[in-house]
């Protein structure tokens, strides 16, 4: 009997035995498991948050990035509003004027129009001459610039480039019709204002009277709005007008370069 019982304990002893050490590794597998468990969980967790976090920065970005191009955008299409009527009124020139050359035996006539775009100031003093971006510049040619729909100077080469010269700019030249009679002159920037020198002493011109493009030097064609006389000098020869510009150009980005030529 002690033998069966001795050998009963040590059985039962063995099994305990096992019984422990199973529910050890057990107990070491379910928390190693566990540990496991929270890690892939924290990582799925944070992968999920950083793409949350990541996205809501793209849309931040792409928010304020869209109230940023709005305003440009704003700014564009009032641009858009006031350049359609003018090609409008160019193409209704053109068509009037080919009417008549058709009348009268000569070739048609074709103003072309490019859109152009300042980049920067040819030299941050002066204010008065820009480069332009201008993809069919042509540099043997000098070109007309209209700002809504007003002349505003002339476009001309200088080192290969096309530079604005604005006419409030002593170095922008180009000739001009004064009041109903049509008295021709020539256009001289010195800012703030303009001058129209070599006006005949017997030419009847008045304050008030308007400035146009003449068309004769072939830079612009006849009839563009340039500004108002505001006083009349004498000397010995010839009369001057000072003009006050219809337009004047402040932080403008786009203008319209005429072709007289092409």
């Amino acid at each position: 009997e002690r033998c069966n019982s001795y050998n009963k304990f040590r059985l039962m002893n063995k099994k305990s035995f096992f019984l422990g050490f199973l529910f050890i590794l057990l107990i070491t597998f379910s928390l190693s498991g566990s540990k496991g468990i929270k890690s892939n969980v924290l990582e799925f967790s944070n992968s999920i948050k950083l793409s949350f976090i990541h996205f809501i920065d793209e849309i931040d970005f792409k928010i304020q990035s869209w109230f940023s191009q709005k305003d440009k955008i704003d700014e564009l299409n009032e641009k858009v509003k006031t350049l359609e009527p003018l090609a409008s009124l160019s193409v209704a020139y053109a068509t009037k004027l080919n009417n008549f050359l058709k009348d009268v035996n000569l070739s048609t006539y074709n103003p072309n129009l490019s859109l152009v775009r300042a980049i920067s100031y040819a030299n941050m003093q002066n204010p008065y001459k820009l480069w332009l971006e201008f993809n069919q510049f042509d540099q043997k040619k000098i070109y007309g610039l209209l700002y809504r729909g007003y002349s505003v100077g002339i476009v001309k080469e200088q080192y290969g480039k096309a530079l604005a010269i604005l006419q409030m700019d002593s170095d922008c030249k180009y000739s001009v019709y004064i009041g109903e009679e049509k008295t021709p002159g020539i256009l001289f920037g010195n800012a703030p204002f303009m001058y129209v020198k070599y006006i005949p002493l017997y030419a009847d011109i008045s304050v008030g009277d308007k400035v146009i493009t003449s068309g004769f030097d072939e830079i612009f064609f006849e009839g563009i709005e340039v500004g108002t006389v505001m006083e009349i000098q004498k000397d010995e020869i010839y009369k001057m007008a000072i003009v006050k510009p219809f337009v004047k150009v402040q932080k403008a980005d786009f203008f319209y370069a005429i072709d007289t030529k092409k």
